[in-house]
């Protein structure tokens, strides 16, 4: 079921359509999406939208002139109040009042394509995968370190993280990672 996003303070009375551009983008995800203005409250509309994420929206009349411009972090499903002001779209002063109400389910979607992202860190590495190898190499037991093998735990204890091959002088000459 698409979101319902409501829009205030758009200018005029006549007729205009709703476009989704992604954060960050020129090009429109959505156009010509139906604006139905509100009977009791001027300046204020709504449409339906089956888009997630940071979104600016555009309203705009029918000779493509821009009425209305704000952003909203838009869900699948919900009632989305957007906001005049990019800051405020995303401001966790006024979840529950006038701005964005962000659902749990949200916000782990947001934190888990930061984490997953393909090469967020280094080629073939992703944040997630980083944090946890960084975090073994830190804090996790290690073992071999008086011969040539060194193994660094997960801090579950339940695999080896880093194996590392070392010189007599305990340089590194080969390591395997799992970070799995």
């Amino acid at each position: 079921m698409p979101a319902t996003i409501t829009c205030h303070g758009v200018p005029g009375t006549d007729t205009v359509t709703a476009s989704l551009f992604p954060d960050g983008s020129d090009t429109a995800a959505d156009t010509g999406l139906t604006f139905t203005r509100a009977t009791n409250r001027k300046g204020t509309g709504s449409f339906s939208a089956n888009r997630t994420g940071l979104h600016k929206i555009e309203l705009r009349d029918a000779s493509s002139n821009l009425r209305w411009y704000g952003f909203a972090i838009l869900a699948t499903s919900g009632s989305i109040e957007a906001s005049d002001f990019r800051d405020d779209a995303i401001n966790t002063d006024k979840v529950g009042s006038s701005g964005v109400a962000i659902a749990t389910a949200t916000q782990q979607s947001i934190a888990d394509t930061l984490l997953d992202r393909t090469d967020g860190v280094e080629t073939g590495r992703t944040m997630r995968q980083s944090l946890r190898l960084m975090l073994a190499s830190l804090v996790s037991k290690l073992s071999g370190a008086a011969t040539n093998t060194v193994a660094i735990r997960d801090t579950n204890d339940t695999k080896d993280r880093i194996v590392a091959t070392v010189d007599a002088d305990g340089n590194r000459t080969s390591v395997t990672l799992d970070p799995t």
